[in-house]
């Protein structure tokens, strides 16, 4: 009995022994605590699973757009990783202020596509004789030019392209009347390398002096790429003068050979033919007062007589024949008759030009 009691206290002080074995010292602890390390085995699910890298956005973006008129501008900005995310993705629209570039006469406005330039301006009056500008207005004609240096199907060019701003910012397309200028920019294709190059008038108010030429561009011309400035543009002095030139008088007269009634025949003046250079720089549409005298007296004096002129007028620089029509002014006996013509503007009382014929009837 007491050899079994002594193997059991035995046993238990060895198992007590095992057990103490395998826990870590105090020093050990402090060991593991520090290094963050431990003994333990990574369990069979844990030594087995991979983790795949998260995908990273690479997002490269276009150069911002020019300022548009609305005040807002816009780039493109496309993730080169395709991620299929907009995490980080940059803004592509923002705020901006809109301050347009503005050329001048002469320079060379350029883009990928074309080469602009106005050449030169001018005000007049009229475009040709069947032109004139409205009452209060006057032509404003541009000349410029369009190359093509970069569209390989051509660069089209329409009117409706353009239009003048004045510095009351109202703005005007060109004029219909364009089409009668000698050289008119109509609408045409201008080919790779080519140039072109022509004029189109605006119809403007005449107290309306400074002016930006503007050409647009896009499918409804919404996109304004250039901007000239033309400056102060006068109007041309509004001066009415012209030559006048009695060409002809037709007359008749027929002699009774004998006096009858105390008249020797009987005659009429019928017509006078006249010749008219406009000198100034505004159209004439002529009305005339004709006075004929015989013997220093008064045969015919009539105002405001009508040529064939008045319904198309004379335009400056131009050169035009007229026939003024008497209505038979009937000569009551032959000698010499002195016939005056005074050249007038429609409804206005100023002479412009005078022309005096001597002529012998019978």
């Amino acid at each position: 009995m007491k050899k079994i009691l002594i193997l059991a206290i035995l046993l238990i002080v060895i198992i007590a022994i095992a057990g103490c074995s395998q826990q870590p010292t105090g020093q050990a602890i402090d060991k593991l605590q520090k290094t963050g390390k431990t003994t333990s085995q990574p369990t069979q699910e844990e030594s087995t699973t991979t983790h795949e890298p998260s995908c990273n956005p690479d997002w490269q973006c276009s150069e911002w757009s020019e300022c548009s008129k609305s005040g807002t501008q816009t780039r493109k900005c496309v993730d080169k990783n395709d991620c299929e995310t907009k995490v980080g993705k940059p803004t592509e629209s923002q705020s901006c202020v809109y301050k347009p570039k503005t050329f001048n006469i002469g320079d060379i406005l350029s883009n990928k596509e074309i080469e602009f330039i106005v050449h030169s301006i001018r005000k007049t009056y009229y475009i040709s004789e069947y032109d004139e500008a409205d009452e209060g207005k006057v032509y404003l004609i541009v000349d410029f030019s369009i190359k093509n240096i970069g569209d390989e199907d051509g660069y089209y060019f329409n009117p409706n392209n353009i239009e003048v701003e004045d510095e009351n910012h109202y703005t005007y397309s060109y004029s219909w009347d364009s089409y009668n200028l000698d050289k008119y920019f109509d609408d045409t294709t201008v080919e790779l390398g080519r140039t072109k190059r022509g004029e189109i008038a605006f119809e403007v108010p005449k107290i309306s002096n400074k002016f930006i030429f503007i050409l647009k561009s896009g499918f409804l011309y919404e996109r304004e790429i250039a901007l000239v400035d033309l400056g102060a543009v006068p109007n041309p002095p509004e001066i009415k003068s012209a030559t006048l030139t009695i060409d002809t008088v037709d007359y008749f007269w027929y002699d009774y050979g004998m006096i009858i009634d105390g008249k020797t025949g009987l005659g009429s003046i019928s017509s006078i033919d006249v010749f008219i250079e406009n000198t100034g720089t505004m159209a004439i549409t002529p009305k005339y007062d004709v006075l004929i005298t015989h013997g220093g007296g008064t045969v015919f004096s009539k105002s405001s007589v009508d040529g064939f002129l008045i319904y198309s007028g004379i335009q400056p620089n131009k050169k035009e024949s007229d026939t003024i029509s008497l209505l038979m002014v009937s000569i009551d006996s032959p000698g010499a008759y002195t016939v005056k013509v005074d050249l007038k503007n429609k409804g206005e009382d100023v002479i412009i030009a005078s022309s005096t014929k001597d002529i012998i009837i019978g």
